[in-house]
């Protein structure tokens, strides 16, 4: 009989270890395993999220201005070719407004690709182009805006100098990106500022389908003026003042 109540003994007290050796694997598992999870896949998700904005960061403070590759800047250098614009003779020969345009709108250009910009220039060398394909070469793209250069003169007056910007009459972001693009080249040259001029006739100010302005940047009929324009460090000094206010336009 003795015997017989310990082996039942033993039985009972078996599986009441084995009961309650289940429950705390159980336990284990099941609290344990969801709170490592847990714990785990917090961590792991603020490293994922903190190098993504890790990246984000990176990719909005290295030189490639992510921003910028969605801006679409026609730049227009006067003239060209046949059409030599504004022309003085001077004891060095003729001097054609042309080339003082298009040596601007090739500083320009180089600036405004470095800062991730896209680019479209109406012409790149010493060639005609037609005033209607200008304003085409401008709609037919995702232009954001148009920005002509040109150079200004005046007969029997060599004292005038300065830099004025036009827009079309009764366009106000016309009249917005004229007045970043005068005060940044009046900025950048300390040339005289001969302030913002309202346009009615001139085409591609008209016809443009994009906020635009058209800058004289200085009269070739001043000599002090002239020879400013004619030094590549004035003519860059100039672009830099356009590409500020491009960038203040854009803002």
């Amino acid at each position: 009989m003795g015997l017989f109540f310990h082996t039942v003994l033993v039985f009972l007290l078996a599986v009441i270890a084995f009961y309650i050796g289940s429950k705390v694997a159980g336990q284990t598992e099941n609290g344990d395993g969801k709170a490592l999870s847990g714990v785990f896949g917090t961590n792991s998700g603020a490293s994922d999220n903190a190098s993504e904005g890790s990246d984000a960061t990176d990719s909005a403070g290295n030189g490639t201005y992510e921003a910028g590759t969605s801006q679409v800047v026609v730049v227009d250098p006067g003239h060209g070719g046949t059409q030599p614009g504004a022309v003085v003779t001077t004891s060095d020969g003729e001097i054609y407004e042309k080339d003082i345009n298009l040596a601007i709108a090739l500083f320009l250009d180089t600036m405004l690709d470095e800062a991730g910009y896209d680019v479209i220039l109406t012409r790149d060398t010493d060639c005609y182009v037609s005033l209607e394909t200008r304003v085409e070469i401008c709609n037919g793209s995702d232009a954001t805006l148009f920005v002509s250069i040109h150079q200004n003169i005046l007969e029997n007056d060599t004292e005038t100098n300065g830099v004025e910007t036009w827009y079309w009459d009764g366009s106000s972001e016309g009249l917005r990106l004229a007045g970043c693009l005068q005060e940044g080249i009046v900025e950048a040259t300390g040339a005289n500022s001969l302030g913002l001029k309202a346009a009615d006739d001139l085409y591609v100010l008209h016809y443009t389908a994009v906020p635009s302005a058209l800058v004289e940047s200085g009269f070739l009929s001043c000599g002090d003026e002239l020879k400013n324009l004619l030094d590549s460090s004035y003519q860059e000094k100039i672009a830099e003042g356009i590409y500020e206010g491009i960038l203040n336009y854009l803002k």
